[in-house]
Parts: structure tokens; sequence; C-alpha cells
């Protein structure tokens, strides 16, 4: 696979009808699957895991600098309980995901003298779907 460089990488959310690439400085997508302990007394003192796990999840955790106030506002609005998008991720050449994400946590520092930063990690919530391109 040849190198490729992360801002190639796109992330784009869909927040009440309206999809938007999610321009960042930095992402970290971060798939994984909780284990299931089958661990007994005659394993012998070794962890066993069940060959399927039991919960699959993908994580993303996005920093960039703050270019407008929306997010900000929606998350800040005490009348708001729903923090779900549909989200997309595609690395181009391999795969895109789609599916539904849930806004877990957001931040922003702001330092005299800089630009006003955004950090935010969005979280899998169901199943997604994996369209790989073709050549």
């Amino acid at each position: 696979m040849a190198a490729m460089d992360g801002k190639d990488v796109v992330v784009k959310l869909t927040l009440s009808g309206t999809m938007a690439r999610v321009c960042a400085k930095s992402k970290t997508v971060t798939i994984g699957g909780e284990p299931i302990d089958i661990t007994q007394d005659c394993d012998a003192g070794f962890r066993t895991l069940m060959e399927t796990g039991s919960t699959r999840s993908i994580d993303i955790a996005m920093e960039g600098l703050m270019t407008g106030g929306e997010v900000l506002a929606l998350l800040s609005d005490p009348t708001k309980t729903d923090f779900n998008v549909s989200g997309e991720i595609t690395f181009p050449g391999l795969w895109t995901i789609s599916g539904n994400f849930f806004i877990t946590g957001f931040s922003s520092g702001a330092e005299i003298g800089a630009a006003t930063t955004v950090s935010f990690t969005l979280q899998s919530s169901g199943a997604w779907t994996r369209a790989v391109p073709t050549p």
C-alpha cells in the first residue's frame, strides 16, 4: 500500500439533514472489538477469550481550528439532548465506512495569541457499512 497524506482522509457528518466535511488538523480512527472472557479455573491461570467478540465499535477523535460556532452552539444548548449524527469516513483507495455516531465529547481551547482549537469524539452507534472502491 502506498503512503497516504492525512488530509486525504475525509470525515463527513450529517446533522439536521445537512452533510458537511469536517475540516480538521488531525483525525484518529479506532476500530475495536470487545472480547468475551470465558476463563475458568481449568485454564491454569491463563485468560481464555471466546473466538467471537461481543461488541464492535468505531471511535473517531478529531482536532482542528474553530472556524464557526455552529457546533459549539448546538452542543451548549441546554434544550438539546440528541447528539446523534450520520457519518462517513473515507480512506482514499481503501474503503468508506458509513454509519451512525454519537458525539461524546467536545472541547475548545482559546489561548491568547493563537487560533481557537476544537476537539471532539464520535462513537459508533449500531452497525456500519463498508464500501470498497473499485480500482
